[in-house]
């Protein structure tokens, strides 16, 4: 989603493609890379089973063998590539002909295979004898420090520029790769048009709310996904101590999942493609709760700011650059499940607390958060690189 609004963005002035691993609309431009003869995927999904990294052996490699594909643009932006469509030493092939910009959204570029290493600090020691294959994107076989190495030569390329939404992602790729060019902080963006605060008693009563509830918001897609922290937002709530008020809104998965709320109402929404709509669960709630164990620069939580909510979380990765303490939101210490619980009563128990609070990370979203900023700050950075001179 954030390579898709910028994306948007950029084509207002500018001529901007997307290269996706699997096309679903009918955009012109955005493409596909091809899939390419059976025989070879029988081979590269044989060479991918056997060392459990699809990112070596994928056979996107071959469309970028040819730099006639990629010529014609004056700089190549990646955002996540590994989802199972890319092939790292693509990236090699881009590094011989381009300037090529990687905007860091995760761990995975220092790390031997996962996106959020959470207290491992393997990659201090370049990856060895991995002991959590099991972390997302999980690998049968542990060759990690292979991946590493391959990852850390790719950062000294004179070629290769690295953007990073926070703070706290910049210092730890410094500090662990020790990459050749300057990292470019640029925090991520969105539409503050789309998302603001809305009447809320209008929408509580479109969408079959209580008007005197207490509302609390959760969305994330892949809520299984121990990141998430979902097992402590559920826990969180059934030890407040008055749960009969509470609604909780989950955004993100497929609606048909039940659950089932220890003493307080759940209402699974699915998964809300429409920005306008989601906007508008925002706008229902009270509290957006997101006890994420390991982030980046969530959209969600960018998102719930703009719509005038507080944000309650953990004190974890890039979370406290955009959540002030007690201004913003409430950041409990990391997986403190009685200092979240703490967090929630505090904002639940004091509507002044709550309009103060969301009033304030409105226009923190407006001031730092906006998707013009992070597009204007992305052309400059571009502009930089290109010219070899300031912004």
């Amino acid at each position: 989603m954030a390579a898709y609004r910028l994306h948007q963005e950029f084509n207002r002035e500018h001529d901007s493609y997307m290269l996706v691993g699997h096309k679903t609309g009918d955009e012109l431009k955005i493409l596909q890379i091809p899939t390419y003869s059976r025989n070879l995927r029988r081979i590269t999904d044989r060479m991918q089973n056997f060392t459990g990294w699809s990112e070596l052996f994928h056979q996107s490699y071959f469309w970028f063998i040819n730099p006639g594909n990629f010529k014609n643009f004056d700089i190549i932006q990646l955002h996540n590539i590994h989802g199972g469509y890319f092939n790292i030493y693509s990236l090699s092939r881009l590094l011989k002909y381009k300037k090529v910009v990687w905007t860091l959204h995760d761990m995975w570029a220092m790390t031997g295979h996962c996106a959020y290493a959470y207290d491992c600090r393997g990659w201090e020691n370049a990856c060895r004898q991995c002991p959590h294959l099991n972390y997302y994107p999980p690998v049968k076989r542990d060759w990690s420090n292979i991946a590493f190495n391959i990852k850390r030569k790719l950062l000294s390329h004179p070629s290769l520029y690295l953007i990073a939404p926070s703070r706290w992602l910049k210092g730890l790729v410094e500090d662990g790769m020790h990459p050749r060019n300057e990292i470019h902080l640029i925090y991520n963006g969105i539409d503050t048009g789309i998302f603001k605060p809305l009447d809320k008693a209008l929408l509580r009563e479109k969408h079959g709310l209580k008007k005197d509830a207490k509302v609390i918001i959760f969305s994330a897609v892949g809520r299984d996904n121990p990141q998430k922290g979902f097992s402590y937002l559920l826990k969180a709530l059934e030890q407040l101590s008055a749960k009969d008020d509470i609604t909780l809104l989950i955004t993100g998965d497929n609606r048909d999942i039940a659950l089932n709320g220890q003493g307080f109402k759940i209402v699974n929404l699915g998964y809300i493609a429409s920005e306008e709509q989601m906007a508008e669960y925002y706008s229902c709630a009270d509290l957006f709760l997101f006890p994420s164990l390991a982030d980046n620069c969530p959209l969600v939580v960018l998102e719930a700011m703009a719509c005038g909510l507080p944000v309650i979380s953990f004190k974890t990765g890039g979370i406290p650059e955009l959540v002030e303490h007690l201004k913003s939101g409430y950041l409990a210490e990391y997986r403190a499940l009685p200092d979240l619980v703490n967090g929630l009563e505090l904002f639940l128990n004091s509507a002044p607390l709550r309009t103060r609070a969301g009033k304030y990370a409105r226009e923190k979203a407006l001031r730092e958060f906006s998707l013009e900023k992070q597009t204007q700050n992305y052309l400059d950075c571009y502009f930089q690189i290109l010219t070899g001179g300031d912004p």
